[in-house]
């Protein structure tokens, strides 16, 4: 950040230069692939950020198996794609955690309710309340 774009936001020299946009992406990537690291770039350029934390997993929350490639091989196919990046970095905390995250497993897409509204059938008891009345107030998905 730039001392002009520090004092437009109220920064002092020292919490300019205490103050960093990190942008974090996690996920399997099993295996990571160019959409992974084009949406990282973008996020990069057009927030901005300063650099993207890519935090691989061990398991992830919304699917129902776990990873082929193994926590190893990610991490080494992670390492090699985004080695040309200065501004991505790899954090391996959670792969490093005792315990993995426990979600509920919930089978629920966002196709599918966009697909349902678009038919004309209720999301009450599929999305928040307050969301499901803004849907039908605006009349998105038809």
């Amino acid at each position: 950040m730039d001392g002009r774009a520090a004092a437009a936001r109220g920064l002092g020299r020292e919490e300019e230069e205490l103050t960093e946009r990190v942008g974090v992406f996690g996920g399997t990537f099993d295996p990571v692939h160019v959409g992974h690291l084009a949406i990282a770039l973008a996020a990069l350029e057009s927030v901005p950020l300063d650099r993207i934390l890519f935090v691989p997993v061990r398991r992830s929350p919304l699917k129902d198996r776990d990873p082929l490639a193994s926590v190893v091989d990610r991490v080494t196919m992670l390492e090699a794609a985004i080695a040309s990046e200065p501004r991505f970095v790899l954090s391996q905390a959670e792969l490093h955690r005792a315990r993995a995250f426990d979600a509920p497993q919930l089978d629920i897409s966002s196709r599918e309710l966009r697909a349902r509204a678009a038919r004309g059938m209720s999301l009450r008891y599929l999305v928040p309340d307050a969301v499901w009345e803004h849907i039908k107030k605006r009349g998105l998905y038809q």
